[in-house]
C-alpha cells in the first residue's frame, strides 16, 4: 500500500479544519448503520472483528502492534456478492468523552476547538475556501490502494471485502483508537463535503452502510481481551443440534429441494415447517472473562433473511447462572441456556413466491460479542416449506 499527504501542509491543515467543522455539525444528528433490526433485507455490516498480528484471539492491540479489521458484511440474497464492493475507512483518534452516538476523530475535536478559541490564519482560512471552490472529493476510484494522511488522520480505499492490517502508533496514549467509514455495494466509496453524511458512493442507486467501530488499546495487561470462540457457542432447533452451514455455495434460494443429503452442497439443511420454532441458545460460561466488577456480558444477535426473530438480542451475564430458568436450562452446570423463538414465513407468502413445494432458502447469520472489542459471526441455513 501506497502513502501520500495531503499534496502539502498548508493544504493538510486546511483539509483537517474542514472536516472538523463537518464533523462536529453531522456529530449531533447522525448516527451509524451497525444494525438494530434482525432481519436481513439488503446488504448489512453485523461488525467488526480485531485480531492481532501474531496473536489472532486477541481483540485488544498494545501500542506499536499491527491489527487485522474486519467488518462481517452479509446480504440479503445469494444473488449478491463482495467481490464489487467498495469501502473508505478513517483511522483516528477516538474521541477523550462520547456520550453516544457517531464518535468523532479527536483530531477533529482538537482542531475545531483550536479555531474557536485562536486567531485564524488567514492563509488557512483561504485554503479551506479552496477546497470547497474546487469541489474538493476524494474518491476510491482515484486513490487506489493510497493510504492518504494528513495531520495525524489517515484515510484508505478498500475493494473487495471490507478488511484492512492497520498499525497502532508506538507512542499511542489514548485509551481507544477509532474507525469511522462507508460500505458501498456497488460504485466507489467518497468523502465529500457536500454530501450529508461525509462520505458516501458515487453510485446513486446504491446505499452507503456508515459505520464507526471504537479500538480498546491495551496500555495494561488488566484490560486485554480475546475474541469470543465461537466453539464455545451451541445452537439447538426444535430439539435438534442445528450445525453451522458456513460455505459459499448454496442451493437455489427459491430451490431449496436440491440441498437433501449427498446433493454436493455437502449438508443436508434442515426443513421449517410454519409455525414458531424454538432456538435454544447454549453458551459456554468459562468463555466470559473476568473483570473487576464481575464476568463480561456476553450478546448473541440471530439475524435471518426471512420471518421474524422474537427480540434483538440475548444476553448473557451473571445473574442467569444465579437464576436459571428450569424450562431451559439443560442441567449442565458450565453453559448458560437461553430460548427464543423464530417464525418463519407464512404458507401464504411461500405461496405467493411459488416455492412453498421447492422450499426457500433462509440464511442466518449469529453474532457474538462481549461490549469490549471481542466479536464473530457464525452462519446457518433452513429451509422453509
Amino acid at each position: 500500500m501506497r502513502t501520500t499527504s495531503a499534496t502539502s501542509p498548508s493544504r493538510s491543515s486546511a483539509l483537517l479544519q474542514l472536516l472538523s467543522v463537518l464533523a462536529l455539525l453531522l456529530g449531533s444528528g447522525c448516527d451509524d448503520d451497525l444494525p438494530e433490526a434482525t432481519l436481513i433485507e439488503r446488504m448489512r455490516v453485523l461488525g467488526s472483528r480485531f485480531e492481532v498480528v501474531g496473536d489472532e484471539t486477541r481483540a485488544s492491540p498494545k501500542p506499536g502492534e499491527r491489527l487485522h479489521v474486519s467488518l462481517a458484511t452479509v446480504f440479503d440474497t445469494t444473488a449478491k456478492n463482495i467481490e464489487g464492493v467498495s469501502s473508505m475507512v478513517i483511522q483516528c483518534t477516538a474521541p477523550d468523552q462520547y456520550t453516544g452516538g457517531v464518535p468523532i476523530c479527536q483530531e477533529f475535536l482538537d482542531a475545531a476547538r483550536l479555531s474557536a478559541t485562536a486567531e485564524v490564519d488567514p492563509q488557512l482560512e483561504d485554503d479551506v475556501t479552496q477546497l470547497l471552490d474546487e469541489g474538493f472529493v476524494l474518491s476510491c476510484g482515484d486513490l487506489g490502494d493510497e493510504l492518504f494522511e494528513f495531520e495525524g488522520v489517515s484515510l484508505r480505499c478498500l475493494e473487495g471485502a471490507p478488511e484492512t492490517t492497520i498499525g497502532i502508533p508506538g507512542g499511542f496514549r489514548a485509551n481507544e483508537a477509532l474507525l469511522l467509514g462507508v460500505v458501498c455495494e456497488r460504485g466507489k466509496a467518497v468523502l465529500d463535503p457536500t454530501l450529508p453524511t461525509l462520505m458516501g458512493c458515487d453510485d446513486e442507486n446504491t446505499e452507503g452502510i456508515h459505520f464507526s467501530a471504537l479500538i480498546p488499546v491495551q496500555h495494561d495487561p488488566s484490560v486485554e481481551n480475546q475474541n469470543p470462540p465461537l466453539d464455545a457457542l451451541t445452537l439447538n432447533i426444535d430439539g435438534g443440534q442445528w450445525e453451522r452451514f458456513e460455505r459459499d455455495e448454496f442451493p437455489p434460494e427459491g430451490d431449496c429441494s436440491s440441498s437433501a443429503p449427498k446433493s454436493g452442497y455437502g449438508l443436508d439443511l434442515r426443513p421449517a415447517d410454519p409455525g414458531d420454532h424454538a432456538i435454544r441458545i447454549s453458551l459456554r460460561d468459562d468463555v466470559r472473562e473476568a473483570l473487576e466488577e464481575g464476568r463480561e456480558n456476553m450478546e448473541v444477535v440471530i439475524h435471518a433473511t426471512a420471518g421474524d426473530m422474537e427480540r434483538r438480542f440475548t444476553l448473557f451475564q451473571d445473574a442467569d447462572l444465579d437464576d436459571p430458568d428450569p424450562e431451559v436450562d439443560d442441567g449442565d452446570p458450565d453453559t448458560i441456556d437461553k430460548l427464543i423463538e423464530w417464525e418463519p414465513p407464512s404458507p401464504a407468502l411461500l405461496n405467493a413466491l411459488e416455492v412453498a413445494k421447492t422450499g426457500m432458502l433462509v440464511r442466518f447469520f449469529v453474532t457474538l460479542r462481549d461490549g469490549r472489542g471481542g466479536f464473530d459471526m457464525a452462519s446457518y441455513a433452513l429451509c422453509v416449506y
